[in-house]
């Protein structure tokens, strides 16, 4: 033996070169595909109630291929509809026939189609099947319509020819399929479609929905009997050639997954297109067209479009974006132009208040002139006045001096002649002399200071007793009413910037006003009180008791522009007192008390000394040339 294996190494030493050579050009030669057969391809074919005239296509197709291309090893598993698509998923299947509803997933449909099945009946393969909807025959449903209430069986929820074509049917009619499913539509199972025809003979269902083509299959296998009791409710659909109640969509179609290589997939194609038809002309054709099928599904909302049974956010974005997009331009555009036009309004309303503003303004500013040129043409008045009452005066008073002194030079001739005059007569007509000059002179002085309103320019600084004058017009006034006197002043004179007779005017005008507003009560009542104040003025007070001022009476009186409410006079009396007033630097004030009567207020300046020493001997010199 160990000689045996010495000569064979010594012999396969010698002629190594040549028997190498030889096993290469054998491997060569050899079909190396033969061992590609050790590894079967899987064919899935789907299990579907009997009778399916398609069944026996599908075996001869196996048969063929086995034949065809021998160096491959072809094998089929029968495998139901509902577990078809696990295996192939799961790669224990190279090649799949999947009914057209096991195509609607949007996984399934990125798989190689690669053809349809076609048959005489069904020569389109975009319309190689339906769904019927069969009855009773004796049944009182004469459509689809009357389906929405009554109970139906189905074999299969997933396939379209049995159950899913009819339900969009129901759908285009406005049923509520979702509820039909719910409430009336039971399933009987994958291989049950038979059964389905029993459920509805025997009367458990009023409908039961089978796929187009079950009943031809039944009469091709001579069990028509059990058709005698039931029809079809046809609908006017063109396409294949049997009974249907719905529209057709494709048929069975191969699919080859991913895995399977190109070429092994161009070999089968090949293969199958040149196989001829059946007996029944069922034959294999170029891969139908599915945007039926994905109609179908988006019209269901099932398969890669039940997201739209449940609304959420990105799919309500992904729809209306463009609906949110004009929305937001919208509300952008509406709050733009609300900002602008309220930035308008703004600044229109503060246009508006500042033309309203101005137009008050200019408003006051041309009643206060008009009060001024009123107030003017009144001291325009009382200057012509003036002028004329001097001018008229001036003339009796001229011949009152004139008589006087007539009077006296008679008295003086009698004397000097010695005529005899009873010396009282002649005292008392020296009295009555005398007192007529005086009052001449007065009378003159208040001619010349009359006259004087009308040349406000021409002012003499001078002097006059406050306290005296408040005096002599409080005791003229006191024999009508009740009026009372407080002086807060020292006991001696109390001096300020006024001439006497215009001082004397003011208060006896103001006490007027005063007597004259508060008899209107039963006791008229006037308080007058003067006093110093803080910044060496006087203050001259006088209150009535008289009826309560209403608010436009009391502005009236305040204004410059005053309308006399009494019967009789001018009305000027107190527009003359406020400007004797002004024009001696003092200041006049009218406020209400709490009754609401009249409080005046005089405010004047306090004399200085010098002036008071300057007009005190003034004084003494008139006296002095009197006396002489």
């Amino acid at each position: 033996m160990p000689f045996c294996f010495e000569f064979c190494n010594a012999a396969f030493q010698r002629k190594r070169k040549y028997f190498i050579s030889s096993l290469v050009f054998c491997c060569a030669l050899f079909p190396w595909r033969v061992f590609a057969s050790e590894a079967p391809i899987t064919i899935g074919f789907p299990l579907v109630s009997h009778p399916w005239s398609a069944s026996r296509f599908l075996e001869q197709s196996l048969n063929y291929l086995n034949w065809k291309i021998p160096t491959y090893s072809f094998q089929a598993k029968w495998i139901s509809v509902d577990d078809i698509e696990k295996a192939f998923d799961e790669g224990k299947l190279d090649l799949a026939v999947f009914p057209s509803g096991y195509l609607i997933d949007e996984k399934t449909r990125q798989h190689r189609l690669l053809m349809t099945m076609v048959s005489r009946e069904a020569p389109d393969p975009d319309a190689g099947t339906a769904c019927a909807v069969i009855v009773k025959r004796s049944s009182p449903i004469k459509s689809l319509s009357e389906l929405s209430n009554v109970p139906i069986a189905s074999a299969n929820k997933h396939s379209v020819q049995g159950f899913l074509a009819c339900l969009r049917e129901l759908e285009k009619l406005g049923t509520d399929t979702d509820k039909l499913t719910k409430d009336h539509v039971y399933f009987l199972g994958d291989l049950n479609e038979k059964n389905v025809i029993r459920e509805v003979t025997e009367g458990r269902a009023s409908a039961g929905f089978i796929r187009a083509g079950l009943i031809e299959d039944i009469k091709k296998a001579n069990a028509a009997n059990v058709l005698e009791d039931i029809r079809v409710l046809s609908g006017p659909y063109a396409g294949p050639a049997f009974l249907k109640s719905s529209e057709s969509y494709p048929g069975p179609t191969l699919v080859a997954n991913t895995t399977l290589p190109a070429e092994t997939v161009h070999e089968i194609m090949a293969a199958l297109f040149s196989m001829p038809p059946d007996s029944w002309g069922q034959r294999w054709t170029a891969p139908a067209n599915m945007s039926s099928i994905e109609k179908l599904s988006e019209q269901l909302r099932i398969g890669s479009y039940e997201y739209l049974r449940h609304w959420t956010l990105k799919r309500t974005w992904d729809i209306f974006w463009p609906v949110f997009f004009v929305i937001f331009i919208l509300i952008i555009a509406l709050l733009t132009h609300g900002w602008m036009t309220e930035k308008t309004v703004q600044k229109r309303t503060h246009q508006l208040r500042r033309s309203l503003v101005n137009q008050r303004l200019a408003e006051r500013k041309a009643q206060k002139r008009a009060e001024r040129i009123e107030f003017l043409e009144k001291r325009s008045l009382v200057g012509q006045l003036s002028s004329i009452v001097a001018h008229e005066l001036n003339t009796p008073l001229a011949a009152i001096q004139n008589i006087t002194y007539m009077l006296r030079s008679r008295i003086d001739s009698a004397l000097e002649n010695n005529t005899s005059v009873d010396s009282d007569e002649l005292e008392s007509i020296e009295e009555q002399l005398e007192s007529i000059e005086t009052q001449a002179l007065k009378a003159g002085k208040i001619v010349d200071k009359v006259r004087s309103y009308s040349k406000p320019n021409q002012q003499r600084k001078t002097v006059s007793d406050l306290l005296r004058a408040a005096k002599e017009a409080c005791e003229v006034y006191a024999k009508k009413a009740d009026v009372k006197f407080e002086n807060h002043c020292k006991s001696g004179p109390v001096y300020v910037h006024f001439d006497e007779i215009e001082l004397e005017l003011v208060v006896h005008n103001l006490l007027k006003n005063a007597f004259e507003a508060s008899s209107t009560e039963q006791k008229s009542m006037i308080f007058c009180s003067l006093k110093y104040s803080t910044d060496n003025s006087v203050v001259l007070t006088i209150t009535d008791n008289g009826s309560p001022l209403t608010k436009a009476a009391f502005d009236n009186i305040t204004s410059q522009s005053r309308v006399s409410t009494k019967a009789h006079g001018l009305g000027l009396g107190l527009d003359i007192v406020c400007s004797l007033i002004e024009k001696n630097e003092g200041k006049i004030a009218f406020t209400l008390s709490k009754t609401r009567s009249l409080i005046t207020t005089i405010t004047l300046r306090s004399a200085d000394r010098e002036l008071i020493s300057a007009s005190q001997s003034a004084a003494s010199a008139v006296l002095k040339n009197t006396s002489a």
